[in-house]
């Protein structure tokens, strides 16, 4: 009844039997980083970055 999430524990539904699915957690890692994308990152030779802070709070502030 209970869930983990990123460090934390939380419950929302108390005192009541639900159905649950079990999830293998050590695939979670190679999910995300396959759906995001990061892999180029991890096999890339060099990484090339500007900062873009007062870009991204005008687009916040918009």
């Amino acid at each position: 009844m209970n869930a983990y999430f990123g460090g934390r524990t939380e419950c929302k539904i108390r005192k009541t039997p639900i159905e649950a699915d079990l999830i293998d957690f050590l695939s979670m890692y190679p999910t995300v980083c396959t759906l995001q994308g990061l892999w180029n990152f991890v096999i890339a030779d060099k990484i090339e970055y500007f900062d873009a802070t007062d870009e991204i709070r005008n687009f916040i502030d918009s």
